[in-house]
Parts: C-alpha cells; structure tokens; sequence
C-alpha cells in the first residue's frame, strides 16, 4: 500500500513502557533532522540583527526585524515588546505562520471584516482587520516579547519563491528542501529571540496554525528549547500539509502527524482542531493517542486540545486558547489582559523591514546560490538505518550447502529477477525467488513527484528490504557462505543491502561500472533515492559495506 499526504499512516501507540516509546521518538526526531537536510546543521554564527523602526502603541512597541540565518540567507519579521515589562526578563512567543494571504502583512477587507464579525468568528473590528497583529499585541500586552517573522517566500523574504526552487533530483539526492530552510531559519530565530538582553530563555513559547503549525511542529521536534507548542489546523490522522514547505522526503514514513507530534512529550503542548477541516476529528483521532504518549510520562496534563466550530481558522477563538495555553503554562497570570481589546493595526508598508534607510542587503543569495552552498551531509549508516527500517526475515529452509549465491537481475525494473543457488559439492540447485511488483510513484495532483517519497520508500529501498529479508532468513537456517551477484542495473541495490547490512553477506560482486548518483536526472529514475548524494554517492556506500564489494 502507498500512502499520501490524505491518506497517510495510522498511529495506533501500543507502548508498555516508556523506555520503548522514547525508543521510537528518538528514531522519529533524528530521522526528521535526516529528512530535513539538518542532520548536520550548517554553521551558527552570533546572531547580527537590525531592529529599527521604532513604533509605540497602546501597551506595546513594535519593531522591524533582519538577520542572516546563513550568510546570504535572510530572516525577517517584526519584534513586538510589552510597554510595561513584568520583570527583568520577559518571556517569549515565537510566531510562524501560515498560508495566510499577504502572511504578516495580512489586511482584511471590509466586506470580509463585515462577515466574520456578522457570524461571529471575529469579534472586534480592529482585530478581524489584521489577526495576526491582533495575536501579537495581545500577547505583548500579556508581557510577552513576540517575533513575528517572514515564511520563505512572504513578505519581505522576496528571496524566495515560496514552496518552490527544491523540486528536481540533484535537490532530492543532496537532502536540499524548502521546508529544511525554512525550519533552519526557526531554529535561527530562536538563536535570535534567546539572544535579546530582555527575554527568559527558559520560557519560550512557539504557535501558529495551518502551516504554521506544521513549522511550529518541526521546530519543537529539532530544537527542545521551546517549552510550550501550540499547532492550530495540523495534528489529526487525515491531511499531512499540502504544500512543499511543510513536506521533505522520508518526513512521515510509516508515520504521521499526531506520532512526531507525541516526540514533543512531555513538553506542554496544545492541539487545536476545527470542525471545518481536516482536524474535525482530532478530539477521537489524535488528541487520545497524544494522551496515551504522555500517560507514559505521567504528564496527561501537558497535553490539551479542542476541535472548534470553525472552517480551517486562525480565528479570535482559536487565538484565545492560544493566550490562555501560554498564560497557563507560564503561570503569566494575565487575567483580563487576555482578553483581545481594541487596538490600532499598523499598516503593512509600516511593517516592513526594508525601506531607503534599511535596504535590502546586497549579499543575498537566489535560490540558485544558497543550493551551490549549502551542503546538507549524514552518515550513510544513518541515513540507510532511516530508510531501510526493521526488516522481518522471510522463513526459507535451505539445506546444509557448500555455499549459497543470490544473483539479482534488472532488480530495479518491473521485470527484475532474483535467483538462489545451493551449491553441493560439484552440483547446484537453483530456485527463482519472485518479487512484489514495483508501484509507480503516485503523483499527487499539483504537487511535485518527490512528494510520493514523504510516505513511502523508492524502488531501491523497497529492492533492499526484499533483498535483506531473504538473506536474513536463509542466515537464520543455514551457515554456509552467502554471497551475492548482481548485474549492472541491480548493483545500486546490492550496495544498499551490503552498506545497510553488514556483514549479511560474505561477499558482493556488482557491475557498477562508473555509475555514481548524479545520473539519476529525474525522480522517476528507479535508482533514485532521497540522500544519496548528501552522504558522500556511491563511494560512500561501497566504504560502508561489508564485505568488500567487488566491481567487476
């Protein structure tokens, strides 16, 4: 079965004991960091920002916000500050957000204003007018430091075009996303909030819905820095995130939404769903999974969460479970200031970060640039272990041989052949061994065709799992030599199982040739297979494998 962004794998928790569960979230965060391209994270340098800007409102200050996350790469967004400080150190909630049109430049129009007050989604003009402002101010108002930045593509991040420049194989192979860059610049931001002379590091808060839950999601699941998470429109067991920013290879496989989001355990988080979309049924499918994870714990309490009478939404409801989510965790007892009141939106060209005094920086980097750059990189070990996953060894009695020879054929195509010889004496047998066959990559409409590898495995890796569980169940029965044959278009394989298994086989003969990942130009290419490049290619798997591969 394939599996797809709306029909994605279950999450039944069967865990007796903690130990076992943490066993599986720690598998679930290094593989998200391997899928992201940020197993190795680039180069962190101290944060240079440039706030300026300067503007007061009534309770709170807002102010224009840039840095590099990665030299040529940009952060931007706006600092909102209380007036009136609580203490000496503030704490802090870091706001991504999601598809939200103009994203923090947001400006309703009246009519629409007119008709979410009229059904009672907004409740005050000023705040249906702008609602990202409006959470904001609020949460300023609370105390909080709030930054509000850019997604890539939004804004002022005109560097980008949002959710496209990583869709070709050469960025599959090199782990390169726009998801990975977007999380590397979450990560970023909170190196920039924690660096603020005003704020408690030991209270950070991260939220926002839609795809902004998504990236709230991937931060806490990167970075356990966060103390509180709160993903509005994005954990429930039917849609996984339709767009390529909340989307890499590998990210769910085998699992979904609600099972990274349980990695978060047992940190305070809040799960807010909506009758309207695809998280109408959170409350029965996904929030009692949650508790069940964080029963383990014993921290049920940490793990809140409502489905609201809503369309997909970010609306003043929404938002007040967020102000009473933070309140709580961080004892902030706010009490009316929760409530949203009245306030003056600032227009957008006054939120913007560039202007004829702050200009844009000069050493921006396109697209094309930061891919020339940036070197995602993992171990071959890691990133085959990732793919690969536990393998049942398929029964198969042999008997006592001399030796034992897997010959693969074509393994990669359709047609592909798998053959086992028993060699006795000056006699063999040899008995075919058929394959499933291999499902076409389903393309999910609108979307580029490396989202089928979010859910499900390529060709070579489905090939190897096969492969391995035969030889594992002839290993199970029989220690005679195994060795392995494989000809010029299964080769790729065998190298997979050699690298991935070790030791499996006693010896590997393969037909290479000059082959290295590079050639795969397209993602329906069979040899193809996310990471492969990020990992040193080819070379790489045959200084990985045992036993030493032969190519003839």
């Amino acid at each position: 079965m394939r599996y797809t962004k709306d029909h994605p794998h279950d999450f039944h928790p069967a865990f007796a004991t903690r130990d076992a569960w943490e066993l599986r979230a720690a598998h679930l965060r290094r593989r998200t960091a391997i899928a992201l391209g940020l197993a190795t994270l680039p180069d962190r340098a101290p944060i240079v920002a440039s706030i300026h800007g300067r503007i007061d409102r009534d309770g709170y200050s807002v102010e224009r916000v840039s840095f590099a996350s990665m030299p040529g790469v940009y952060v931007t967004g706006n600092l909102y500050r209380p007036a009136t400080p609580r203490g000496a150190a503030s704490p802090v909630v870091l706001h991504p957000y999601g598809h939200w049109p103009d994203g923090r430049f947001i400006w309703v129009n009246d009519e629409k204003i007119d008709a979410s007050l009229a059904n009672g989604s907004e409740l005050l003009r000023s705040c249906a007018r702008s609602p990202l402002q409006a959470c904001n101010a609020t949460f300023a108002r609370m105390g909080c430091v709030v930054f509000h930045y850019d997604m890539l593509g939004y804004c002022d991040s005109t560097q980008f075009t949002h959710a496209q420049g990583f869709d070709d194989a050469e960025a599959i192979l090199r782990s390169q996303s726009h998801m990975g860059l977007q999380t590397f610049n979450s990560i970023r931001a909170l190196d920039f909030v924690t660096s603020l002379a005003d704020v408690d590091s030991q209270r950070i808060a991260v939220g926002g819905a839609s795809s902004g839950g998504t990236q709230t999601l991937m931060l806490g699941i990167l970075d356990d820095r966060p103390r509180a998470l709160f993903i509005a429109g994005m954990i429930g067991m039917n849609m996984q995130g339709g767009c390529p920013c909340e989307n890499a290879p590998l990210l769910r496989l085998e699992s979904n939404n609600v099972e990274l989001c349980a990695t978060l355990a047992p940190r305070d988080v809040f799960c807010s769903g909506a009758t309207g979309d695809w998280t109408h049924d959170a409350d029965r499918r996904g929030i009692p999974e949650l508790k069940h994870i964080y029963q383990l714990y014993d921290a049920v309490d940490r793990v809140n969460g409502n489905v609201l009478p809503w369309p997909h939404n970010f609306n003043a409801h929404t938002r007040a479970d967020f102000y009473a989510f933070v309140d709580r965790v961080f004892a902030l007892n706010s009490g009316d200031a929760m409530t949203e009141r009245a306030f003056d939106p600032i227009p957008p060209p006054e939120l913007s970060v560039f202007d004829a005094e702050h200009p844009r920086p000069t050493d921006e980097l396109s697209v094309e640039s930061i891919r020339k750059s940036w070197h995602p990189g993992v171990s071959v070990k890691e990133l085959l272990a990732s793919w690969v996953g536990e393998v049942a060894p398929e029964p198969r009695r042999v008997d006592d041989a001399d030796a034992i020879e897997i010959e693969l054929k074509e393994l990669t195509r359709t047609t592909g052949t798998c053959h086992m010889r028993e060699r006795h004496g000056a006699g063999a047998r040899e008995t075919a061994i058929s394959f499933g066959m291999i499902e076409p990559i389903t393309l999910i409409k609108e979307k580029p065709a490396w989202f089928d590898f979010v859910f499900n495995r390529p060709v070579v890796i489905e090939r190897a799992r096969e492969v391995i569980a035969i030889a594992e169940g002839i290993r199970s029965s029989c220690k005679a030599p195994l060795k392995l044959y494989a000809d010029r278009v299964s080769s790729v394989v065998a190298c997979a199982v050699c690298a991935a298994r070790p030791g499996l086989f006693d010896s590997a003969y393969v037909s290479l040739g000059a082959f290295e990942f590079d050639a795969c130009e397209t993602i329906d290419d069979p040899r193809l297979f996310p990471g492969a490049l990020a990992c040193g290619g080819i070379e790489a798997f045959i200084r990985e494998a045992v036993p030493t591969i032969i190519n003839r």
